[in-house]
């Protein structure tokens, strides 16, 4: 099996796993994005709630265990966030496909997204340790919310960095260019996905 179908297959199987669970912790995610698109056509939004969205699916995900710093303040810590997430001007990566990344537009999008959740969590990261830490943030926490919020990147956890060095593609670099070289890989699945998003409609 090449590595298109088994893609292809592992999401069929996951899919099917999701819809036989109506509460599963993975769901989360769905509750989390759909809030976020809905949010984008709402004259009122509901900062408040929206935050909780997020910290719950970044919970459920993975994201509040063990020495995260994110357990050390309640949810409406993500309400900057919410807010930046919801400007206007990032409209265009709402659900982005992914050839659109060749738009130099649109990279400066998420070049200026990621910029800011590093720059505002990194700063509650250091509020939180009282200390010099010489680790980057780390880009899982970035590309779930980016996920969560927008849709816009997969997410860069341990099971998909083992995808990217399984294709040999290089996982050292910025999210940017890392996206734009998975773009010619992903055009080889994006027929399979269409055939997929009309059996779970």
């Amino acid at each position: 099996m090449d590595t298109v179908d088994l893609i292809i297959k592992s999401s069929m199987e996951f899919y099917n796993d999701l819809k036989a669970d109506e509460n599963g912790r993975y769901r989360s995610w769905e509750h989390c994005y759909s809030h976020f698109i809905k949010a984008r056509e709402s004259k009122e939004v509901d900062y408040d709630y929206l935050s909780l969205q997020l910290a719950f699916y970044l919970a459920s995900w993975g994201m509040y265990r063990g020495s995260s710093f994110l357990l050390q303040k309640d949810y409406r810590v993500h309400v900057p966030v919410v807010k930046e997430l919801l400007n206007k001007k990032y409209d265009a990566l709402a659900g982005i496909e992914c050839a659109a990344f060749k738009e130099e537009s649109n990279q400066k999008l998420l070049q200026d997204i990621n910029s800011f959740l590093e720059k505002y969590y990194d700063k509650i990261r250091h509020e939180v340790k009282e200390q010099e830490i010489k680790n980057q943030l780390s880009y899982t926490l970035i590309t779930k919310i980016l996920m969560g919020t927008l849709g816009c990147v997969p997410a860069y956890d341990r099971y998909f960095i083992a995808g990217i060095k399984n294709q040999k593609l290089q996982q050292e670099i910025i999210i940017l260019i890392r996206l734009c070289s998975l773009l010619s890989f992903m055009k080889g699945i994006l027929k399979g996905w269409n055939l997929l998003e009309k059996k779970w409609k």
